[in-house]
């Protein structure tokens, strides 16, 4: 397989990734929580990690 697989994201503010996080649960994203990274995959199947 050939292209982007995953990214991560870090957040240099906690309020941030939670502002963010909140939205994800608004739009009623899935999303696997794991201590401080929240992970997701896009419409596309990209991964996706937010991490504090």
């Amino acid at each position: 397989m050939t292209g982007l697989s995953d990214y991560t994201v870090h957040f240099n503010d906690p309020a941030k990734l939670q502002n963010a996080v909140t939205k994800l649960d608004e739009l009623e994203i899935p999303v696997t929580r794991n201590g401080d990274t929240v992970s997701l995959i896009d419409p596309w199947g990209i991964g996706l990690k937010l991490i504090g």
